[in-house]
């Protein structure tokens, strides 16, 4: 009995130690479980701060080059003394189609329309300096070689003429494609639901 009495505390000691591990063990691994979340979670939200960082500065980046373009368009314009009323209002209305529909802006390509009416605008100011020109003084006596002088002048003139009224079609039309554009979006983003009216009466034949 002695003995008997001697184990059990040993008994009920070893017991409490098992326990006591087996907790301390349990609250360590759950501490590791929490600490390995809130790792990931870290982790996880610095990656998310980086890569919203890079898009920003990706924006920045794309906005400040879009921005050097529209000045490079309007400085060539300058230079050459042609007006940029035309540009500025091309210019607006690619800006309200990209802001109501980009989807449709990217596939069309508007921006690279922007470059295309630079184009046009310096050729057409060109090619209007060149028709303008005034004609040498007459002279009374005509020699044949100036006569085949004058006749290739005619010819070139002519072409120049053609060229003219081909890049201002062109101008006028990229200005009522744009216009179209701005139309139909604008419209589409006005687009109504069905008439509230008609589906209330209809209730009230049910």
């Amino acid at each position: 009995m002695h003995a008997l009495a001697r184990r059990a505390p040993h008994s009920v000691g070893l017991r409490t130690l098992l326990s006591t591990t087996f907790v301390i063990g349990a609250v360590a691994a759950l501490i590791a479980n929490v600490v390995t979340a809130l790792v990931v979670l870290v982790a996880s939200l610095a990656v998310g701060a980086v890569v919203r960082v890079r898009s920003l500065r990706a924006g920045s980046r794309a906005h400040r080059a879009e921005l050097a373009k529209r000045d490079l368009r309007e400085t060539q314009l300058e230079e050459a003394g042609v007006r940029k009323h035309g540009l500025a209002a091309a210019t607006t209305l690619v800006d309200r189609i990209t802001a109501a529909d980009p989807i449709i802006a990217a596939q069309l390509e508007l921006d690279g329309l922007l470059d295309r009416y630079v184009v046009l605008e310096l050729a057409t100011a060109r090619l209007a300096a060149l028709v303008a020109e005034r004609k040498g003084r007459p002279v009374p006596t005509t020699s044949p070689i100036r006569t085949e002088i004058r006749g290739r002048t005619l010819a070139l003139r002519r072409t120049c003429e053609a060229r003219l009224a081909a890049g201002r079609d062109e101008l006028a039309s990229i200005d009522e494609l744009l216009q179209f554009l701005s139309q139909r979006t604008a419209l589409a983003a006005a687009e109504l639901e069905t008439e509230c009216v008609s589906e209330r009466l209809a209730l009230l034949d049910e």
